[in-house]
């Protein structure tokens, strides 16, 4: 087993435990990503409405991974 199949196999297990997909896990991630790289680059004054957007596929995607 390589290191990326490992560390696939162990975010699938704890994606599993909270009863959300391993894909709305990555889409969760990638927003907060977004958000840090945002204030690294000096923007603090973020509308709700940008965040509601950035947030909206992420929500979609843990309401389709609940009790899966």
């Amino acid at each position: 087993m390589t290191d990326k199949d490992q560390a696939d196999y162990f975010h699938e297990r704890w994606c599993e435990e909270r009863e959300i997909t391993a894909d709305a896990h990555r889409k969760l991630t990638t927003v907060t990503q977004i958000l840090d790289h945002m204030t690294e680059s000096g923007v603090h004054d973020v509308s709700i409405d940008l965040v509601k957007a950035l947030l909206q596929p992420t929500k979609e995607a843990l309401k389709d991974g609940q009790g899966s």
